[in-house]
């Protein structure tokens, strides 16, 4: 068995693929160009502009999305009260470039490239891909150019200028070169933390809103320049919590929290502590911090961005870009579109505010994602790339169904890479099949991010993916502490799938698979889990935690685990049988 021998498309949808394909060939659809050498004012009707610069392809999806919009409207074929029995396929092809759906102009608050009930129907249904299977992927990104050249200064960092939009926007990601630079962090990388102890031992509600800090290790000072920005990052067990730094003293060494930590993970409980005196904890966005190369920092007093460059990096060829939209593809209502050969970047992340918790387990209280699939349903993802993400990959809540994620892959991933249904609240979310796909590299910006992550939503397939590189779980299913019910994640099926690399020493209290709550008639089975390593307790191959009911485990491959290659902690009606190597 590997991921890449096997690929389980719908007979259904490949014979559709296939008919979409032929029948454009016969002309019963119509095709769409996009291409950075266009204009919005042309037709879009072919793909290279003409010898006399006067017709050709448009020049930004939005502008594609407006001629769909037009033709659906006004064929009476698309319309679902025509007596008509034939049907309208719309292509829009794109050629490889980068398009800003925020315009790329260096503003702030970007908007999304959003989909609803009027592009595309049952009889018109629309795809968008990549012109001629270019090698290079077309890329739909919510970041903006920084609008003004570097400048070095005589320390060696690189001066820029954004636009705060009268203070109203703010930077937290960048990426220069591809690469995403890191926000500038005290401790410096190479001791990577320091150590919190709690105010008050035995005091968890205390302790819930500081600690004392170690002085042999802290900052000699905690008055940091704009300290409104600074963000101070504590390992909890399963979560990093982020909150901002309401005040200090240094006679008693004691930091106090903006928004405290939740009941469960306070400053001085046993959790995660792995037999040291403290917890650990480190400090971002800081500019006193800029001191290694890939650090930068965003000063909102004078909008000006500072940069620690790489040996590699070149004044003249290394243009930034900073991350202004909250979704880059939404759809709302939508129905009936595919999106292939795409690649989808720069989605930007946040912290809900005061007093909701920025952190929360599988980070669902990230409540973006670079992908937002919101009612809708027939909607197909099919070798389509997600990069450079501050939040989720792709999230499909709130009522989706029949959502096919197919072959994609994914990249510095802020968060969780696929997420499915709502936290706490039955919204019909079901149907959606992740399959054959390369899910990886998450947790950039909230460590609690998992690779497949389904809440309360139920008749999903998780089958033949490669799952890899995350700080915290795998695969998780279920959504419910304890024996609640009526179950709203039942149904579920995780099979065939590769999960190794998880945990990477930095959480604790995971499985490469993990379940929770009654799920009924749910299958785990055929999976290969490996290589899950906590920094404390808890690295479990399979994991059916609290009230894990009604799952049959079984025909799964587990080795390399720091603790159990499978752990129940309560259940009932449960099934398990495990092939299991520790090592």
């Amino acid at each position: 068995w590997h991921r890449t021998r096997r690929i389980m498309l719908p007979s259904s949808l490949f014979l559709v693929l296939l008919l979409v394909w032929w029948l454009c060939d016969v002309s019963l659809c119509q095709s769409f160009f996009v291409s950075p050498s266009g204009r919005d004012t042309w037709s879009g009707m072919t793909p290279l502009p003409n010898q006399a610069k006067t017709d050709g392809p448009f020049a930004t999806v939005a502008r594609a999305q407006t001629a769909i919009r037009a033709t659906i409207k006004q064929n009476p074929i698309c319309n679902s009260a025509s007596s008509s029995s034939s049907s309208l396929f719309l292509m829009v092809y794109i050629d490889e470039g980068i398009y800003f759906i925020g315009g790329g102009d260096g503003g702030g608050g970007g908007g999304s490239w959003a989909f609803s009930s009027e592009d595309a129907t049952a009889r018109c249904p629309v795809t968008y891909t990549s012109y001629n299977n270019t090698k290079t992927l077309p890329i739909i990104s919510g970041a903006t150019s920084l609008p003004a050249p570097w400048i070095k200064m005589n320390d060696g960092l690189w001066l820029t200028k954004y636009d705060t939009h009268n203070g109203k926007f703010y930077p937290k990601q960048l990426w220069v070169n591809n690469n995403r630079a890191i926000r500038a962090t005290l401790p410096s990388t190479t001791k990577n933390y320091m150590w919190a102890n709690p105010l008050r031992e035995g005091d968890a509600e205390l302790n819930r809103w500081g600690f004392v800090y170690n002085k042999d290790d802290a900052p000699s000072s905690f008055d940091f320049h704009n300290i409104q920005d600074v963000d101070l990052l504590v390992y909890r067990s399963w979560v990093l919590h982020r909150t901002r730094i309401a005040n200090w003293t240094s006679t008693n060494s004691t930091v106090m929290f903006s928004v405290p930590t939740d009941t469960t993970q306070v400053i001085g409980s046993s959790y995660d502590t792995n037999g040291a005196s403290g917890h650990r904890y480190f400090i971002e966005n800081v500019r006193e911090g800029l001191d290694e190369q890939g650090e930068w920092y965003a000063d909102r007093s004078n909008g000006t961005i500072l940069y620690y460059p790489y040996d590699s990096d070149d004044i003249s060829s290394s243009p930034g870009l900073i991350s202004s939209s909250p979704y880059v593809l939404s759809l709302s209502g939508a129905s009936y579109l595919t999106f292939k050969r795409l690649s989808f970047r720069h989605g930007d992340w946040e912290c809900p505010p005061p007093p909701v918790l920025c952190c929360h387990q599988g980070a669902s209280a990230q409540n973006l994602a670079t992908i937002q699939v919101v009612a809708s349903n027939y909607v197909n993802f099919t070798n389509i790339e997600i990069a450079h993400t501050g939040s989720h990959g792709i999230w499909v809540s709130s009522g989706s169904h029949h959502i096919l994620i197919d072959s994609i892959s994914t990249q510095d991933i802020g968060a969780g890479a696929v997420r499915i249904g709502n936290q706490d609240v039955a919204d019909g979310t079901a149907y959606v099949t992740v399959n054959n796909s390369y899910i990886h590299d998450g947790g950039h910006v909230s460590k609690e991010g998992m690779g497949i992550f389904i809440q309360a939503s139920s008749y999903n397939t998780i089958q033949y993916n490669e799952v890899a590189h995350f700080f915290y779980s795998g695969v998780s299913v279920g959504w419910t502490w304890g024996y609640a019910t009526p179950s709203h994640a039942h149904d579920n099926i995780v099979r065939f799938n590769h999960i190794y690399d998880i945990g990477r020493g930095v959480l604790s209290d995971m499985g490469g698979i993990y379940t929770l709550g009654v799920s009924p008639n749910t299958l785990i089975h055929n999976n290969i889990v490996h290589n899950v390593n906590t920094y404390g307790y808890g690295g479990i191959g399979i994991y059916a935690d609290e009230g894990s009911s009604g799952i049959e485990y079984y025909n799964n491959l587990v080795y390399e685990t720091k603790d159990a290659g499978f752990n129940q902690n309560y259940g009932l009606k449960i099934t398990s049988i495990i092939i299991s190597f520790m090592g």
